[in-house]
């Protein structure tokens, strides 16, 4: 019925013929037709990048991380930048050699930027 009245009627006025919601009308419209993958598939996408956008961020925190470790840097200065630069606790834990619970307790030091480098 909907595949029917969808070339002659708008969205608004089948769903009050029907009585659902213009929303639903579309929505229903849009499955029948097999439309719906392709605005799935566009979600997917979004996400994916999205999703390989923060993970970008956090293999870059590291990445300087260890470079800040290999100039020699003080660590924890080192650890509150990758923090800072979006590092999770647990993969700078892993790269340091230490627990989780540890980098949050650097990560909560008082004293956070005094040994940050400064900017020549």
């Amino acid at each position: 019925m909907l595949l029917q009245l969808w070339p002659t009627l708008s969205a608004s006025q089948i769903a009050a013929k029907v009585g659902k919601s213009r929303g639903a009308v579309i929505g229903r419209y849009h499955r029948l037709r097999g439309n719906g993958e392709q605005y799935a598939q566009r979600r997917r996408a979004k996400k994916d990048a999205k999703r390989q956008a923060k993970q970008q961020v956090v293999v870059d925190a590291i990445h300087e991380l260890k470079r800040n470790l290999a100039q020699g840097m003080d660590r924890n200065a080192a650890i509150q930048i990758a923090i800072a630069a979006g590092a999770s606790q647990r993969k700078i834990a892993e790269v340091v050699g230490v627990s989780y619970q540890r980098i949050s307790q650097i990560r909560t030091q008082r004293n956070k930027v005094s040994a940050l480098p400064l900017a020549a």
